[in-house]
């Protein structure tokens, strides 16, 4: 936050980074900034209508353009040879099969020159569509809810059953899909899918039987449904804001019989639509006030260990328990100053949120420190199955056996961590290694 806001970009710049507060779901500013390119006929005359438009739309692309070329440099080669493409066939004429073979040529060597620089991306990819894919027929019309929730379990249940895999080597932390379209079947089953295919469908008719304006932003639109393929950008906000903003103009493009009435908005819709950009104001000055606030208090317990448990961070914890990232870091502060028997439930909120193989591992500590090692055992065994090939999940399991007296069981958690293959080799595998060494040269086991 601090770099985007040291680096003057202008005045559209803070709706997506400065005073929003660590926590402060983007959705908000998508909805502001939507609402007011599709109904931006309700307030503006003509001339200062386009005069805001103009000025909010090439600061919005300006920072969009800036971001992208930083976070995903792809993305600006492939609109520059669009360009190219373009002008190229406006001189020479191809014709459109052509273009179609050509481009569907181009797009499968960029795939394979993917899967030949990052195979391990590949079949990253591959695995968590089979994890998803597997549990897809559970929940087929209703959907399971939240993946970022889900999928850790689920991959961790998947090796339970695959435990001879060759993705173990390549399975790591994740929440997402990689493919919006699998997630949104995931998550929302056929009836929520069905619902977003009609979105698709109705936003690209009304696209391209509009005007230019409305072709370009379905132009747009489409580009990003195309990332969604192999991707996750309906979980980037700048790229989702982008897309709601695509639709929004295709929408404000359209003449509807429902909301217009001899070229003028209907008295109704204006009414409510002017109600709704009123109120949006309070509710995001309440929503980030309450943002702001917890994170002045994360801030101020790096220092001052009393606030972890004071009243404001407790009404803080109270309102914001469902914001996975907010809890996450609470419960980290919690657990790094040592306040296990605070940490705890906060951790276990924080795991039904986002689990990962190091948050289940701090909470299997936590277990530990509170003398429930049977609970203790159980979450490092997840976390294990999680992350086949990370060392540090075994590593807890091997401290719990030698803690409770179980030597043999500390031997066999030794010899698999000098055995097992790890995803990368650093100074900590090493340590446990040698540690791991030292125990079994000094293990005797009972006849």
């Amino acid at each position: 936050m601090v770099y985007f806001t040291n680096h003057g970009f202008p005045a559209l710049l803070p709706l997506f980074t400065e005073g929003y507060g660590r926590f402060f779901q983007s959705l908000y500013t998508r909805i502001v900034f939507s609402t007011f390119l599709s109904g931006r006929d309700l307030f503006f005359q003509e001339r200062v209508r386009h005069r805001v438009e103009g000025v909010l739309v090439a600061e919005f692309f300006t920072f969009a353009l800036w971001y992208t070329v930083h976070k995903f440099p792809g993305i600006p080669d492939c609109f520059v040879m669009g360009i190219l493409w373009k002008a190229a066939r406006q001189k020479y004429r191809y014709p459109n099969y052509l273009s179609f073979i050509l481009l569907s040529v181009i797009l499968l060597i960029g795939i394979y020159a993917g899967y030949r620089m990052r195979p391990d991306s590949v079949q990253g990819r591959f695995l968590i569509w089979q994890v998803i894919g597997s549990k897809l027929p559970e929940a087929l019309w209703l959907g399971h809810g939240s993946l970022e929730a889900l999928y850790m379990p689920l991959q961790a249940e998947w090796f339970r059953e695959h435990s001879v895999s060759a993705y173990a080597n390549v399975a790591g932390n994740n929440v997402y899909a990689f493919n919006e379209f699998l997630r949104i079947l995931f998550e929302t089953g056929i009836a929520g899918f069905v619902l977003f295919v009609l979105l698709i469908f109705t936003g690209c008719r009304h696209s391209f039987r509009g005007n230019q304006k409305s072709r370009d932003a379905g132009s747009v639109f489409l580009a990003i449904l195309s990332f969604g393929f192999f991707s996750y950008p309906f979980s980037i906000g700048l790229i989702i804001t982008i897309a709601v903003v695509a639709l929004a103009v295709i929408a404000g493009n359209v003449s509807s019989p429902v909301l217009v009435k001899k070229g003028r908005w209907k008295t109704g819709y204006r009414f409510v639509a002017g109600l709704f950009l009123l109120s949006l104001p309070v509710f995001i000055c309440f929503e980030y006030r309450q943002e702001k606030r917890a994170d002045r208090l994360l801030s101020e317990a790096q220092s001052d260990v009393s606030v972890l448990t004071g009243t404001g961070m407790i009404n803080s914890y109270r309102y914001l328990q469902g914001n996975a990232d907010f809890v996450l870091c609470y419960g980290k502060t919690l657990f790094n100053h040592r306040q296990y028997a605070e940490a705890l439930p906060v951790l276990e909120n924080a795991c039904a949120l986002k689990p990962s193989s190091r948050l289940v591992c701090d909470l299997g500590m936590c277990y530990q420190q509170a003398g429930r090692n049977a609970e203790a055992e159980k979450a490092y065994l997840s976390a294990s199955f999680m992350t086949p090939a990370y060392i540090v999940p075994h590593y807890h399991l091997f401290n719990l056996y030698r803690a409770d007296g179980s030597p043999g069981q500390a031997a066999i958690q030794a010899e698999y961590m000098l055995s097992m293959q790890v995803k990368v080799v650093n100074t900590s595998v090493l340590r446990i290694r040698n540690q791991a060494r030292i125990f079994l040269q000094n293990y005797r086991p009972k006849e």
